[in-house]
């Protein structure tokens, strides 16, 4: 089975992004394989994959995917069109692409649980260390010509800025992650473009095109 896809494709959902060719790409079926190959017919503005690991969207020519590959047509906006590949076998049938987005969103969860906790742990080491500094300037005042209290509180006072170095990391990482939560979040309609949230991936609902 081929199928070809664009504004003036033979897919069941209509394409009106401006970014998007008549004939854009051809994602071929074999049904006695089950291999699933996306091409990009020369397209104006390419076509696009979303990467498993990393969120991010590859241009392809010609590539091998599978029914849960996230397609984009031109762009990830509303120039574009964004769609998982399976939508061409199945239309209108959402329940694969949501079964795969609550799981994605619960492992993104995790991550961002973990990251939370990690910050919170070293905030406390780094309050800690802070405040035995301070005590021990404030208990070792009149010691000042004393070189191993001098050196002692030096030492400390070298360690609070790599703390406060990894607790700045670990909290870009915490950030990072809900970025990359966010490219995994598309409305599976391919005539919606919605980011969703996490309530509306575990409602399976999306408060934008009510479709799913």
């Amino acid at each position: 089975m081929n199928i070809i896809i664009g504004r003036g494709g033979q897919q069941w959902f209509p394409i009106r992004g401006r970014n998007v060719s008549e004939e854009h790409a051809e994602i071929e079926i074999d049904e006695e394989t089950g291999v699933w190959m996306l091409r990009d017919l020369n397209s104006t503005n390419g076509t696009f994959v979303r990467e498993e690991e990393t969120g991010e969207f590859r241009r392809v020519s010609c590539v091998r995917i599978n029914p849960l590959t996230f397609v984009c047509l031109g762009s990830d906006n509303d120039k574009g069109c964004c769609f998982y590949a399976r939508q061409i076998e199945h239309p209108g049938n959402f329940n694969e692409e949501i079964r795969y987005l609550k799981k994605k969103d619960s492992e993104f969860a995790k991550k961002i649980s973990k990251a939370k906790k990690n910050t919170t742990i070293i905030s406390n080491v780094s309050w800690v260390l802070t405040l035995l500094v301070i005590g021990f300037s404030l208990v070792f005042s009149a010691n000042e010509g004393n070189l191993n209290v001098g050196s002692l509180r030096y030492l400390l006072v070298l360690a609070v800025p790599p703390l406060t170095k990894l607790l700045t990391h670990v909290f870009d990482t915490r950030k990072k992650i809900e970025a990359r939560r966010e490219l995994f979040s598309h409305c599976p309609n391919p005539e919606c473009n919605y980011k969703l949230r996490h309530q509306d991936i575990e409602n399976a609902e999306c408060p934008h095109c009510h479709k799913i």
